[in-house]
């Protein structure tokens, strides 16, 4: 939008030059089409400066942006390999204590034996 607003404001100074020149050719109004030429180029030199900062500010946010994404992304990453290592280890101990269930309940099953068997 800006782009396309600093556009058109070079068209209406070339446009409004174009014309006063034509109309008042170097008469005794040059003095008055000067200092308007100049003060028009003034405001579009504040317009561009203006357009210029506005520009690095958003670059500026941009950049911080993109570092924290970058954060957020290391950042997620450690939590996935820290939940992965939790899975892992919960895998480990279900399996250990699925072991030690068999194990118990062959032990039972061999008392139960013995006991019926005295």
């Amino acid at each position: 939008m800006k782009k396309q607003f600093n556009w058109l404001a070079h068209l209406f100074i070339l446009v409004f030059c174009c014309i006063w020149y034509t109309f008042f050719p170097f008469s005794t109004h040059w003095l008055i089409g000067s200092i308007l030429l100049v003060s028009l180029l003034v405001m579009q030199w504040l317009l561009a400066k203006k357009t210029a900062f506005s520009l690095k500010q958003l670059e500026d946010k941009l950049a911080q942006h993109e570092n924290s994404f970058k954060k957020l992304g290391y950042e997620l990453n450690v939590a996935s390999s820290q939940v992965s290592s939790v899975s892992e280890n919960l895998y480990v101990t279900l399996e250990e204590n699925n072991a030690f269930t068999q194990q118990l309940f062959a032990q039972t099953e061999e008392m139960t034996h013995l006991n019926t068997s005295v």
